[in-house]
């Protein structure tokens, strides 16, 4: 029996020896005709007052184990929240300009590479992206990376033809001039994503239901990627506040083998695709 039951089963039966003893004179003095009517409506007050109490601590004691057992429940119940999603998480990061090597793009590559479903990517251009050339800041190991992550997309797209929209990417435009009528001014992207979508819908011209290619105003402010219902990859910049360049890339990469935390996601990824519109061309 636990701490705190033993306690209060200890108070009511003190609670109780006590009221006993308060209680058996009374009555002898209640049948006792001796004694004048005021006597007797002050000892049956006591009497009224001593069964209010031992009723009141036998209400308290129920009370906190109702309290108790409600605790334990609760705790329970979010142990099995934590062992039912099996959700893991891990930081990838990578350093700025030259000191970079890649880090971020081969383990999404990684990832990437376990696709059997669908890869579902939300992309949003980095907003303090200082116009600079990736060729001229990064250093060959990054680029490497970088060249990389794109051939393991197509790949997969490849391995996986027969699927309905086996690759879906939406791009958030913030911009409504860079946008009209399915035409993307490249301008709204980087170079290296404006050269990767040019190939993506020339991808689609030869493979109308293989992959698909959309653009959106910005619903959520980040780049996040869903794969198989299971993992997330969720892009995350830090900026030199004085500079205003890259100070750090990384990704946050959460493995949800049940798949719970994703549905979360991709319920909002699914509003914001029916609010997008397909890209046609990149100019």
């Amino acid at each position: 029996m636990p701490k705190k039951e033993l306690w209060i089963d200890v108070l009511i039966a003190i609670a109780s020896v006590i009221i006993g003893i308060i209680v058996s004179p009374i009555f002898e003095v209640l049948i006792t005709p001796l004694f004048g009517s005021e006597t007797r409506a002050i000892l049956i007050a006591v009497l009224v007052l001593g069964l209010v109490i031992i009723a009141d601590i036998a209400a308290i004691g129920v009370y906190i184990r109702r309290v108790e057992t409600r605790d334990e429940n609760f705790v329970q119940a979010i142990q099995d929240i934590k062992s039912k999603l099996h959700l893991s998480a891990e930081l990838v990061i990578d350093l700025p300009r030259m000191e970079g090597k890649g880090e971020v793009y081969r383990r999404v590559s990684e990832i990437y590479l376990r696709a059997e479903k669908e890869i579902w990517i939300l992309w949003r251009r980095n907003p303090f992206f200082t116009g600079q050339s990736e060729e001229e800041i990064r250093s060959e190991e990054w680029k490497r990376q970088r060249d990389h992550y794109y051939t393991v997309l197509f790949q997969k797209l490849n391995e996986h033809r027969d699927k309905t929209f086996f690759y879906r990417r939406i791009l958030q435009i913030p911009e409504p001039s860079h946008f009209a009528d399915g035409i993307i001014d490249s301008a709204a992207l980087t170079p290296e994503m404006a050269m990767h979508c040019k190939e993506l819908l020339e991808y689609i011209r030869q493979n109308p239901e293989s992959a698909v290619l959309k653009y959106a105003p910005v619903f959520l402010p980040e780049t996040v990627g869903l794969v198989d219902d299971r993992y997330i990859l969720w892009e995350i910049d830090a900026i030199d506040p004085d500079t205003q360049a890259d100070y750090m890339g990384a990704v946050l990469i959460f493995d949800d083998a049940d798949g719970q935390f994703v549905q979360y996601l991709k319920n909002l990824l699914r509003k914001i695709d029916a609010h997008s519109h397909i890209v046609r061309e990149i100019v």
